[in-house]
This record gives C-alpha cells, structure tokens and sequence, in this order.
C-alpha cells in the first residue's frame, strides 16, 4: 500500500465516522497497530539453562540487610549464573538485569533444567 492509498483510506474512514474531512490538515500516523502470522523455528528452551560448568559459589554476591517484619541479613545471588538443580534458601536477592527477585525467609528457590527459578516453601 502506498502513500496515496493510505491517505484514501484515512479520508474514507474519516469521513464514515464524522460526515466530513477538514481541508488543509495535514494527515499523520501516529499509531499503528500489525499483526504476523506464521512459522517459527523451534527454540530448543535448553539453550537458555545455565551453562554446565555454572558453580553456585560463582553465583553468590554477598549480603544485605533487607525487612521482612524485621531488618534480617539475606544472601544476595547473580541470577542468571545460577546452575542448575542450585537451591537458594530465603532470606535472598536475586539480582539480574530485568529483574530483582526476592526470596523471603521460610521460602527456597531451585534452578530446574531449563534455568526457571521455582520458589517453594522450604521444607
């Protein structure tokens, strides 16, 4: 579709909607909206897990004081070099560079095979 054509296509639109068009206003896209359909590659969702020399003491960043219901020192982890089957237990951040996720005390996160953080209640 060309220039020409999206104009006629506004003016018809336009004028459908409000009975008229207003001469001498410049006409500009400010929103457009696509759609795609079709096939993708298949992603082999192990390519996003942990590399698999990734060791857990890499992972650790140190420590913070955070609050829950009280001021209590948590571990602080990079996220994303987590390995997999790593267990982080509560109190703990989780720092990577989209996201921080906190695990609170009572709580553990484990890394399954695809490098997905589970949060449970531990024990």
């Amino acid at each position: 579709m060309d220039r020409a054509a999206i104009a006629e296509a506004f003016a018809g639109a336009y004028r459908g909607a409000y009975g008229r068009l207003l001469d001498g206003v410049p006409v500009r896209v400010l929103n457009l909206r696509t759609a795609v359909i079709g096939a993708r590659p298949k992603i082999d969702l192990l390519s996003l897990a942990p590399p698999a020399e990734a060791r857990l003491d890499d992972a650790r960043r140190g420590g913070r004081s955070v609050w829950f219901e009280d001021r209590v020192e948590a571990s602080v982890w990079d996220r994303l070099a987590l390995p997999f089957a790593a267990v982080v237990r509560g109190p703990a951040v989780l720092e990577q560079p989209d996201a921080t996720i906190l695990i609170e005390p009572g709580f553990a996160g484990r890394v399954d095979r695809f490098g997905n953080l589970i949060l449970e209640r531990d024990g």
